[in-house]
């Protein structure tokens, strides 16, 4: 029980530090929604955000009931925006969908398709006009660009050098009226 729990109690420390990391970018996507500012600065602001990410906060205590008041209270405030992953039955389970500052970590082995699950929800925030931002520690910009011709297109890869022009139509098709996502690549 001791090595499990010393084990747990790390992984929710490291949980802790992405969730501090993914505020601080959440802050820089504001950014992103400025057309007048340019993208040289934008993308310097994602990067000043991971290097410089805020320290934990204190501990706090709070019971279940106290909690579930302060929640009803938001909702009473206007102050609960919540946002749909893309996955209707997941959606309706998070009691429809995430809210701003939550962090959604998808878990499973090599090949399970994370990359996809990740994609679609990135497809459906995109769509509603949210910027998105994929921070990615092993897949490079190139390998998820080539997994979004594969979500965006249904030609095979084995034809899409002969399918160029249908290739280039339908990533033109997947993007349009969208919002942008940027990748920050190899964080470590």
């Amino acid at each position: 029980v001791g090595f499990y729990a010393k084990h747990y109690a790390e992984v929710v420390a490291a949980a802790a530090k992405r969730r501090r990391l993914i505020t601080s970018l959440s802050e820089s996507l504001v950014l992103a929604r400025d057309e007048t500012a340019p993208l040289n600065e934008e993308v310097d602001v994602a990067r000043e955000a991971i290097e410089q990410a805020p320290a934990a906060k204190p501990v706090e205590t709070t019971t279940l009931a106290e909690a579930a008041a302060n929640y009803l209270g938001k909702i009473r405030d206007g102050g609960v925006f919540e946002i749909g992953l893309g996955f209707p039955d997941v959606d309706r389970a998070l009691g429809g969908g995430v809210e701003s500052g939550e962090m959604v970590i998808i878990s499973a082995r090599s090949g399970h398709g994370k990359t996809a699950v990740a994609l679609q929800c990135i497809h459906h925030a995109t769509s509603i006009g949210m910027p998105s931002l994929i921070i990615s520690q092993e897949m490079s910009a190139l390998a998820l660009g080539k997994r979004t011709i594969q979500f965006a297109s249904e030609t095979p890869r084995m034809y899409w050098a002969e399918a160029m022009s249908r290739m280039e139509r339908d990533l033109a098709e997947h993007f349009e009226g969208k919002e942008n996502c940027w990748i920050i690549e190899h964080v470590n």
